[in-house]
């Protein structure tokens, strides 16, 4: 296994991390569960930096990284849900347009089709993180009204361009299958 596949599968870990120290009701734990996102969150840029400036791009890296994407995006939601940052609506339609799109590319798979990232996912990928990168500020300085407001706009905005790329990826894709 190359390194950026292997800093995926290492993005996954982190996700298991982040998600055990988002139970822990102290602040500490909310600064662990953010160090492991930030960290987290360098390694998807990196593992798709090192793959294409080494040219370790494969087809295993162009499945695990956006999977590993998902899973990370897919923990954090479901963590700022259950501590009333985000809405429950809102992760369901993220969490449904992740498992549609990886259900999408599986079916490619199978026709030996390998649909990749674009840069409207990649922009949904950046607002995701964003988002969640604030709500951990917004966790860690108890609330703070300045940093929620903006949280909640970059949430509307992640949203937007959660459900526009699912679109995108559908269209691209079901005329891949045929």
């Amino acid at each position: 296994m190359n390194l950026p596949n292997s800093l995926s599968l290492f993005r996954v870990f982190l996700a298991i991390v982040f998600t055990a120290f988002m139970t822990v009701e102290a602040n500490w734990g909310i600064l662990v569960a953010f160090l492991c996102f930030l960290i987290a969150s360098i390694t998807d840029w990196l593992d798709g930096y090192l793959a294409r400036k080494l040219n370790l791009v494969t087809d295993l890296g162009k499945l695990l990284d956006p999977l590993a994407d998902k899973i990370l995006v897919a923990a954090a939601f479901v963590c700022f849900t259950e501590r009333g940052i985000c809405p429950a609506w809102m992760t369901v339609i993220i969490l449904f347009r992740e498992f549609a799109v990886t259900g999408l590319r599986l079916l490619l798979v199978e026709k030996g089709v390998v649909l990749p990232a674009d840069q409207w996912g990649k922009w949904k990928t950046v607002s995701q993180i964003l988002f969640c990168i604030l709500a951990l500020v917004e966790l860690l300085f108890g609330g703070d009204q300045e940093i929620g407001m903006i949280t909640y706009f970059i949430m509307y905005i992640c949203v937007t361009l959660t459900v526009f790329s699912g679109l995108n990826y559908t269209v691209k894709g079901m005329k891949l299958l045929k």
